[in-house]
């Protein structure tokens, strides 16, 4: 980006003395970073998905950071509190750049079938509107999408038979209910507020055994 950059990605800030005349600022200290792409693809994913694209770059080795990323953070929030004397820079025509990205996105997001019409009840539809039987076929009784805690590792070896499975699972899936319900210090007079509680498992499971009151929003 070169030196209008200041100490955004892309630039080696110096370490001494002010690093850019138009930012009146001094550099903090930390390590110089370089940031070198090494294949034009990372220039195209940070334009077509400004919120994920350097990340993804970075996953392919598409962009190598120099020395290390935790410094290259380090330049971007102290480049950030500068932003605003930077229209000039090319640090500046690049985020300009990624602004017109994100607008572009969201008006092809905007475009989309799914977002049109009846595209998304179909999608909820299909994803949420199922029967019950389906999950009973490997869920416990409580009907808890996540993990359960097991007290003893030689639980989740392969039991012969699902009956046992299921009864193994479902004391994991108490034990973790139980096991939230201890973090949080609920007591009976307590009123909890649960925002996405599934088929109310936890709701269930702590109002039996506390007799808290309990509001749930799905």
């Amino acid at each position: 980006l070169g030196d209008g950059g200041a100490c955004g990605p892309g630039a080696a800030a110096r370490r001494d003395g002010p690093f850019d005349a138009q930012n009146n600022g001094t550099w903090d200290g930390c390590e110089e970073v370089c940031v070198r792409v090494t294949h034009e693809r990372a220039l195209w994913r940070m334009l077509a998905d400004p919120g994920m694209g350097l990340a993804e770059a970075f996953i392919e080795g598409e962009i190598v950071v120099l020395p290390d990323l935790v410094d290259l953070f380090r330049h971007g929030l102290w480049n950030a509190r500068l932003r605003t004397s930077t229209h000039d820079s090319p640090l500046a025509v690049s985020i300009a750049a990624l602004s017109v990205a994100r607008v572009w996105n969201r008006a092809l997001y905007r475009l989309a079938p799914n977002s049109l019409g009846d595209g998304s009840l179909k999608n909820i539809s299909a994803h949420y509107d199922l029967s019950n039987d389906m999950f009973k076929t490997f869920l416990d009784p409580t009907m808890t999408y996540s993990s359960g805690i097991y007290a003893d590792a030689d639980a989740l070896a392969p039991l012969g038979t699902p009956d046992a499975e299921l009864g193994v699972l479902h004391t994991a899936q108490l034990a973790k209910l139980d096991r939230m319900a201890a973090i949080l210090e609920i007591g009976a007079s307590d009123k909890v507020l649960e925002i996405g509680f599934g088929w109310g498992s936890c709701a269930i499971r702590t109002v039996g055994r506390l007799g808290c009151e309990w509001v749930g929003l799905t």
